[in-house]
């Protein structure tokens, strides 16, 4: 087909001697490229939804993830000699790491903040009992996870530091929060008893979001959020609240 004259056309031009081989170029040149239809295509794409936000600008992000995940696999298919070749001998991130860095600087790096702010808004609102679509909340989790992956070692970082910077971490925060004002209420109006089944309750609820949308890293740091502040912090009311408390029930 086509592509495998492209390839054949590829291969003669890295295979000639130095300096008339085109490795270099041909990588360097496929960089540009790709940031360019990133520049021109994606990034405008996304900028046009930021004013809808919520699910609207989710269900764009994930279809140019899901465009430049093509795009990724035709590149490296057409310069597969570049990659096998000219990169490991000039010790050069390969062609998919440059795919997604390109993917970061120009798109993420950029809708990164109406982005997060968009999915901590779908979770607040599931959390209060409306419906969403919390498989957009999943897939979001997973291109911070996967861009991560991707990057990491072109880009001196942890494969995990997206995810936790950008989806764990403001989660956990709002997290905190939401219990913090939850639990001040209950500590208020409820019994002891009647407090700890809320408290369980919480708890069951966010072992079940974590499994819905969450890596499976994130659990145990949402966890120890949610007793912190549900239950670490009101303990001596618990334990001596007047006729309900611990205590008075012995």
């Amino acid at each position: 087909g086509e592509w495998i004259q492209i390839y054949t056309t590829v291969y003669r031009m890295c295979v000639q001697t130095v300096p008339q081989s085109y490795s270099e170029e041909l990588y360097l040149r496929s960089e540009k490229r790709i940031e360019h239809y990133l520049t021109r295509s994606a990034l405008p794409a996304l900028r046009a939804k930021k004013e809808a936000r919520g699910e609207v600008l989710l269900k764009e992000l994930a279809k140019r993830w899901e465009n430049h995940a093509v795009v990724v696999r035709w590149v490296r298919r057409i310069f597969e000699y570049v990659d096998r070749h000219y990169v490991r001998r000039a010790e050069r991130p390969d062609l998919r790491a440059v795919a997604y860095l390109c993917f970061k600087k120009v798109v993420f790096d950029d809708i990164r903040k109406p982005i997060v702010d968009a999915v901590l808004a779908m979770i607040a609102k599931e959390r209060d009992g409306e419906d969403v679509d919390t498989s957009m909340v999943k897939t979001v989790a997973n291109i911070f996870v996967q861009l991560g992956d991707y990057t990491a070692s072109a880009g001196g970082q942890d494969a995990m530091d997206i995810y936790e910077e950008f989806f764990e971490s403001p989660f956990i925060e709002m997290t905190a929060q939401h219990y913090r004002r939850k639990s001040e209420k209950w500590g208020e109006e409820d019994s002891f008893p009647a407090f700890m089944i809320k408290a369980e309750s919480a708890l069951l609820d966010e072992i079940a979001r974590n499994a819905k949308y969450c890596h499976p890293q994130t659990e145990e740091r949402l966890l120890k959020t949610c007793e912190s502040e549900i239950l670490v912090r009101h303990l001596t009311r618990l334990l001596e609240k007047e006729h309900t408390g611990l205590f008075s029930l012995l």
